[in-house]
């Protein structure tokens, strides 16, 4: 699967964010390293899996009827919002995980999603 340039910008952004939110952590110990820093994992793995598979549909969708795709992009957004409950249903319940590291994990596909818009913006004046 090809992926777009936002994504592939998006991804780098999504690690960053994470590593700034573990540091913030680290420094301020508001919550102990290692369940924090699991959690943020898993948070952050659920956030680059729910790209990839919002990339894909939009992919797929552009191939077929506008009905049915309708109705593919409408599954797919249930999927990955139950993919989202799951993780946060996990950290929640499985002391191994930090809450709040997989809630800043899931949370950083929206600051990734600024970033890379805005370095396409700087990209796009240059040229």
């Amino acid at each position: 699967m090809k992926l777009s340039e936002a994504s592939r910008l998006m991804l780098p952004l999504m690690l960053a964010v994470g590593l700034l939110a573990f540091v913030v952590n680290l420094g301020a110990g508001f919550v102990p390293p290692a369940p924090f820093a699991l959690g943020l994992l898993l948070g952050l793995a659920s956030s680059v899996l729910r790209l990839l598979l919002m990339e894909r549909a939009i992919q797929k969708a552009l191939d077929m009827e506008v009905k049915q795709a309708q109705l593919y992009t409408q599954a797919q957004f249930l999927l990955r919002y139950l993919l989202t409950g799951a993780v946060l249903v996990l950290a929640a319940l499985v002391p191994l995980f930090d809450l709040y590291g997989a809630i800043i994990g899931i949370l950083a596909m929206s600051p990734a999603a600024y970033g890379a818009k805005l370095f396409m913006k700087q990209t796009e004046r240059r040229v």
